[in-house]
């Protein structure tokens, strides 16, 4: 393992890369940003980075009222998702370049309603406290489309508390109010994902929790970014293949809370655990029978009953990102060591550590095994000097970069990074405010290589515009997704 920091510069990288050096492999990730350029009506464009080649989609009707356009690209990186007038949203398929336009008139009774992808990235849903719809984005067959073409969103009635997606398979889980007095309904539902299917949510299974039953506890929140190890989590996690909902009862008698349901036959059953697990928050359902908890400064990988025990360390920042489709979950800071948990056990991925102020929430790859951020200019630079580091991370230790300041937007599987600097000006630091403020904007798009080389891919030009994921409320330029 490579311990020392290791620093770079841009400058020697930038002359690696333009001095006719091998042609570098593409980062494996897709980038979608929205021109600035506004005209009465007309199409906006939408430029798309996809592995090291550039493309433009023009998308008409959508709503730029507003400050920042509504605009969404899925967890896989396959759609984008824009809003259009006040009951519609345009979805665009970058990979087959078919377009549709989904209808969501009175779904949840919002007007304008947000939109979130499911976690497959093949249907958008819509979440009120009286309504689930779901638009399944296959578009074809019966009933999916009304009069106009648009494809309709499918609509199931509920008294709605928290709902889930799963991460590999087209299932949905929701908490609900249920129909008698007091009861409490978990039910697992199928959503229509290929051509040719009916254009219907089929109800798999259903668990009516009264009294003292060892119903879910009421919280729907997973904290992905925490304080300390055991403030991350929460109290639920689906498999990857939406077959199992693990759960904290809210009430239950004997020594563990800790329960999990199948989707079908509705058989809560009391996992095998000691009082230690009560306070405990559980980090990820990684598949039937194996779950990761995080009590006090430890991990806990629970698999058929064999509990694996690894100490993190004291309270630091830490960032949870589910990763390899699910089968894995990364727990990540920039301060101390970097854990990753599977099926096969709790490993370290680095305990390397760099000086890094006012740092960039980490991005992590998809195969959970190479991490990057930014660092902050250091604030003892003359004022005008843009000055930042990017940091990257493996099992093979930590490399640092010296340069100018940069926002990272994807990390591939080999650990090539995505990322832009800022506009002239825009780069400085203000200690008072957040170095990677949405109002910072991008002024041109690099890659870094896995062999250090630095690419210049795009120059940004027209400007992109303020965008807005709906899912979060977060305000951006360029949303990106790396590949598997």
């Amino acid at each position: 393992m490579r311990l020392a920091e290791h620093a770079r510069g841009w400058l020697a990288a930038l002359l690696l890369s333009s001095a006719g050096a091998c042609q570098a492999t593409p980062v494996s990730a897709r980038a979608v940003w929205l021109d600035v350029v506004r005209g009465d009506g007309q199409p906006r464009t939408i430029h798309v980075y996809d592995r090291g080649a550039r493309s433009t989609i023009e998308v008409s009707g959508v709503a730029d009222d507003r400050p920042y356009v509504p605009l969404l690209l899925d967890p896989a990186g396959r759609r984008v998702a824009v809003r259009g007038p006040a009951d519609e949203t345009k979805v665009v398929d970058l990979v087959d370049g078919r377009s549709m336009t989904v209808r969501h008139a009175n779904v949840t009774g919002l007007e304008p309603p947000s939109f979130a992808f499911t976690q497959q990235g093949d249907a958008l849903i819509w979440s009120g406290p009286d309504r689930l719809a779901v638009a399944p984005l296959p578009g074809r067959g019966a009933g999916w489309r009304d009069r106009q073409g648009r494809v309709i969103a499918l609509t199931a009635v509920t008294q709605l508390i928290w709902s889930a997606s799963a991460v590999a398979a087209p299932m949905l889980w929701s908490y609900e109010l249920g129909a008698g007095a007091g009861a409490l309904d978990l039910v697992a539902r199928r959503y229509p994902s290929r051509a040719g299917e009916s254009a219907q949510l089929v109800e798999i299974g259903r668990c009516s929790f009264v009294k003292d039953e060892p119903a879910p506890a009421g919280s729907w929140l997973l904290s992905d970014q925490c304080d300390s190890v055991v403030a991350c989590g929460g109290d639920w996690g689906l498999t990857p293949d939406g077959r199992e909902l693990v759960y904290r009862a809210a009430r239950a008698e004997g020594a563990s809370r800790w329960w999990r349901v199948g989707a079908t036959g509705c058989r809560p059953e009391r996992l095998d655990l000691d009082e230690s697990f009560d306070s405990a928050n559980l980090l990820a359902a990684l598949g039937r029978g194996q779950y990761v908890f995080a009590a006090s400064d430890m991990l806990l990988l629970w698999r058929q009953g064999e509990v694996t025990r690894s100490l993190v360390g004291p309270d630091r920042r830490y960032h949870l990102r589910q990763v390899d489709s699910g089968r894995a979950v990364v727990l990540a800071s920039t301060r101390g060591p970097t854990v990753r948990a599977d099926a096969d056990g709790i490993s370290v991925l680095t305990i390397a550590q760099t000086t890094c102020e006012a740092r960039q929430v980490p991005v992590v790859a998809p195969n959970g095994r190479w991490l990057a951020w930014s660092c902050a200019p250091d604030d003892s630079l003359p004022e005008g000097v843009a000055q930042g580091s990017v940091v990257r991370v493996s099992s093979a230790g930590l490399d640092r970069f010296e340069g100018v300041s940069m926002k990272i937007l994807a990390v591939d599987n080999a650990g090539s990074v995505l990322m832009h600097s800022f506009a002239e000006g825009q780069g400085t630091f203000d200690p008072a405010g957040d170095p990677f403020e949405p109002r910072r904007e991008p002024k041109t798009l690099y890659g870094l290589h896995a062999d250090d080389v630095l690419d210049r891919l795009d120059d940004l030009e027209p400007t992109p515009a303020q965008i807005l994921r709906p899912d979060t409320e977060e305000a951006t330029f360029i949303q990106a997704v790396a590949l598997p």
